[in-house]
């Protein structure tokens, strides 16, 4: 991965913790913007989010492609993982 060799249980928890440091804090970050505001305004209630002007079809299909996304990356470190 990079040039690194990964083939000790030690670099790959170093590389797997790294990779989950960074989504934590991409996703805190998409969460506490006004994509944040516009999940949450769809998650209280979507009839109102779509009165107030929110693209509710938009922002679901953002979290569907942000969730696919993370579980993807997931899948690939644990498929590197088991070799």
């Amino acid at each position: 991965l990079f040039g690194f060799d990964m083939r000790s249980q030690q670099a790959q928890f170093w590389t797997i913790l790294g990779v989950a440091a960074l989504i934590y804090f991409g996703v805190s970050r998409l969460t506490s913007g006004p994509i944040g505001r516009a999940w949450s305004m769809i998650r209280d209630d979507e009839i109102a989010a779509r009165a107030a002007g929110v693209q509710v079809t938009f922002y679901k299909v953002l979290a569907f492609g942000v969730g696919c996304f993370i579980c993807g990356l997931a899948g690939s470190l644990y498929a590197h993982f088991l070799r």
